[in-house]
């Protein structure tokens, strides 16, 4: 509920994209929307992010929460606890209370633990792109449209491909594997950069829709959440893994590219 019904704050903004908000206030905000374009602007943001957050993690909210998390097998250690603490003289009313604080604390760190592993968290680059994306985007460009020599080693030589690879960008890399995409690796090359070289490698489909996945070697040994961009006619999901940073690109919709990166991301990952 809007606590000042004269004065809209951040805090109603997100309400309202979140659809927190009772009709009456909803239709305040809106109001207050169409009388303030900055806040009009920042709304849209936020929808436009929900929307891609949505998009990202629609696999992942399918998924079971493991077992070891469920209420029933909390409510059994919270019971357990309780039964052992019980006979012990210093046990009383604030014993337990801490003891469910600390439950509590154990239940929320493993709850997010089990989400963090899916932290791929899409957004809008700023204008102020990644070299490394910038990069990826122009090799993608050049390349993808080769009809008689995409690649310098094709994908049959795979092994040699990727120890070759790896020995130049001094890490190791992996091909994904996508057949059950419906993409299979056609091969890959070298591409230098102003401070070391860069890895590609290129995928393509039945149709003939090739996408590329950039890789260069990660020298923070960061990491950080997926993140997508879109150039014309070209969308691309990029994220920094430890040792490796990726770019992926490819001439197809957000929604078809989403399920690809994120496939790459945990063959990667693992």
């Amino acid at each position: 509920m809007i606590k000042d019904k004269n004065n809209i704050h951040h805090d109603d903004l997100h309400a309202y994209v979140d659809d927190q908000l009772s009709p009456d206030d909803a239709s305040r905000v809106e109001h207050y929307l169409s009388q303030n374009s900055d806040a009009a602007s920042f709304v849209a943001e936020l929808q436009k992010q929900k929307e891609q957050l949505k998009t990202l993690f629609e696999d992942t909210l399918q998924e079971p929460i493991p077992d070891r998390l469920s209420p029933h097998e909390l409510a059994k250690t919270i019971e357990a606890e309780a039964k052992r603490s019980s006979s012990h003289p210093l046990f009383n009313r604030s014993r337990w209370q801490s003891i469910a604080a600390i439950l509590a604390v154990f239940l929320f760190g493993n709850v997010s633990g089990w989400f963090g592993h899916h932290s791929l968290i899409a957004s809008n680059l700023t204008s102020q792109k990644r070299p490394m994306v910038r990069q990826a985007l122009d090799a993608h460009t050049t390349y993808a449209v080769e009809v008689l020599h995409p690649v310098e080693v094709s994908g049959k030589e795979e092994d040699h491909l990727v120890r070759w690879l790896s020995k130049r960008l001094q890490v190791p890399i992996k091909a994904p594997k996508l057949q059950q995409s419906g993409y299979h690796l056609v091969g890959g090359r070298l591409l230098p950069r102003n401070d070391g070289v860069a890895a590609q490698l290129m995928y393509e489909d039945q149709t003939g829709k090739r996408i590329t996945l950039y890789l260069i070697r990660n020298q923070e040994t960061e990491t950080s959440a997926f993140r997508f961009t879109s150039e014309k006619n070209m969308n691309a999901f990029y994220w920094l893994d430890h040792d490796v940073s990726y770019v992926l690109v490819g001439n197809i919709t957000k929604e078809a590219l989403s399920p690809l990166a994120k496939h790459i991301y945990a063959q990667m990952a693992s």
